[in-house]
């Protein structure tokens, strides 16, 4: 082992308190760490380390809304943005996918407007943006998106009173463009069709 490099026990204990049953100040700690790794050459290896457990580790903790969503994405979207391996396991998981389009149109389907300035869930939804930008840039992710999601991509094009979102929104249909799929040329006539259509 190198000098520098982290023991698979270490790896493999810490993952035990990323549990959803472990108390949420001790898991906490446990994400502070892994958001700390996720800036390092070794995330990648430690990410798909025994099948891919870190990985399933912090998917799951998103997915069944065991904590914010702020406190795992900066590590999903270091590990998306660097790595294709790393990206594919975090495309699979489809539920992951959906909570990313969520979180992206969750300032469309508020309903309480006391609800449109809470900073948790516009820093989760905005972090999410960035999973799917990244996420994006993989051909079987755009597949998805433009077979399955179009209709809920739309709006986020005139998302105006988030500039951010509406940036998120424009990165991943700068991304969409480079699909030349069937389903993709349809997204693109959509749009277009949006666009005129509420001018």
């Amino acid at each position: 082992m190198k000098q520098h490099e982290i023991s698979p026990e270490v790896i493999a204990e810490l993952i035990q308190f990323l549990s959803p049953n472990i108390h949420h100040s001790l898991r906490q700690q446990a994400l502070d760490c892994v958001i700390g790794l996720s800036s390092s050459d070794q995330f990648n290896a430690i990410f798909q380390a025994k099948d891919f457990l870190l990985g399933q580790s912090l998917c799951q903790l998103i997915c069944e809304d065991i904590i914010d969503g702020s406190d795992v994405l900066p590590a999903l979207i270091n590990v998306t943005a660097t790595d294709v391996i790393c990206a594919k396991y975090v495309i699979s998981n489809t539920e992951l996918i959906k909570r990313c389009i969520e979180y992206c149109r969750s300032n469309n389907e508020r309903r309480l407007p006391e609800r449109l300035n809470e900073p948790v869930s516009d820093e989760s939804a905005n972090y999410l943006g960035y999973v799917l930008v990244n996420l994006t840039s993989i051909a079987k992710v755009r597949c998805l998106l433009c077979e399955k999601f179009v209709q809920q991509m739309l709006p986020l094009v005139d998302c105006n009173k988030t500039p951010e979102r509406y940036l998120i929104a424009i990165d991943i249909l700068r991304n969409m463009c480079f699909e030349s799929s069937e389903s993709c040329r349809e997204f693109l006539f959509l749009l277009v069709y949006f666009k005129t259509d509420s001018s």
